[in-house]
């Protein structure tokens, strides 16, 4: 195995899951193809699963059919909308990286468009989402129609999720552009709940808005402003990484400004963990559609990487140039 890839699927109720079944597993090399106990253990086996479930992979993600509780076009291309599920559902969606494919009931299945869980109201079992308005999928949401389908959940939305759930008592500093605001609620979240500080940096981007801001507020957290094209502005956030003792920093928007954080951090020669939101191409969510594939060679050997699972340090992610742009 070339690189120190986990699944996020592993040790969940999808795991053995269909790239198993197939012989395609990330993780398990008798799954693969290759025949030898070369694996990136995470602390089960899943070849043991797989033969233990009679050979086949496990029960896939749940389609939830359900009613929009609201629904709001807050500016021309930005969309809330919530809805109920299962209450005996809903703490799997609490996670930082979260995401379901969601479409309106009336239309095919391939108008599934994958977006971030922003929020999750435990105690009403209700998830929040904003969906920014782009193109046939997203429209199609917009119809006067309530009932919606839900598949999910997926976790794989954010690179580098283990230094998440391990950080206590830190400093971090989240940076995040236009809809990738989204994915930043429920990280900030967990980094509050495991007793970290945070400083957040939002830039509108082309939605030219804030739309986190009350939900920050009741977080206790003043969110600045800024502008990720400017120079200047990239200095001030340049010269909180070199001044400010953080443990660890979020960029959440396109690949172009994850690079252009990670340089930054280079420049300051600062030894700072970077994770980053996942904005690969994703339709089926599973691995089995190869959109979201890259292929990772070296000499005479080849891997194939499905960015909808693979879990990677975000710093093997640019020296590999699996980013886009």
């Amino acid at each position: 195995m070339l690189l120190n890839i986990k699944c996020i699927d592993v040790g969940t109720n999808y795991c053995p899951c269909y790239l198993a079944e197939i012989g395609n597993c990330l993780v398990c090399s008798h799954l693969n193809g290759k025949g030898c106990g070369d694996c990136n253990w995470q602390g089960i086996c899943i070849m043991n699963d797989f033969y233990w479930n009679g050979k086949r992979s496990a029960e896939g993600r749940t389609i939830i059919r359900t009613e929009e509780v609201s629904k709001k076009l807050i500016a021309d291309n930005l969309l809330l909308l919530s809805a109920q599920i299962p209450s005996h559902k809903v703490k799997d969606f609490v996670h930082p990286g979260t995401f379901v494919f969601i479409k309106n009931d009336s239309f095919p299945d391939f108008y599934d468009v994958p977006t971030s869980v922003m929020d999750v109201d435990e105690k009403k079992h209700i998830l929040h989402f904003a969906i920014q308005i782009v193109g046939p999928k997203t429209k199609a949401l917009l119809k006067e129609e309530k009932k919606i389908t839900i598949r999910g959940p997926y976790w794989n939305g954010i690179y580098g999720i283990e230094h998440i759930k391990t950080l206590e008592n830190g400093y971090v500093l989240i940076i995040t552009r236009g809809i990738c605001q989204a994915s930043a609620l429920l990280l900030i979240k967990k980094l509050i709940n495991n007793d970290n500080k945070v400083k957040v940096y939002i830039d509108p981007g082309s939605l030219g808005r804030i739309f986190i801001g009350d939900s920050l507020k009741e977080l206790g957290i003043t969110a600045i402003k800024t502008d990720i094209t400017k120079k200047e502005k990239l200095n001030e956030i340049k010269s909180d990484i070199e001044n400010q003792p953080f443990d660890l920093i979020y960029s959440g928007g396109g690949d172009l400004q994850h690079l252009i954080i990670f340089k930054i951090i280079k420049e300051t020669k600062k030894e700072v963990p970077l994770i980053a939101s996942n904005n690969n191409q994703i339709y089926c969510g599973e691995g089995i559609c190869g959109s979201c594939a890259v292929e990772n060679s070296k000499e005479t050997h080849r891997e194939r990487i499905y960015l909808c699972k693979a879990q990677f340090d975000y710093t093997t992610y640019v020296q590999r140039g699996f980013y886009n742009g």
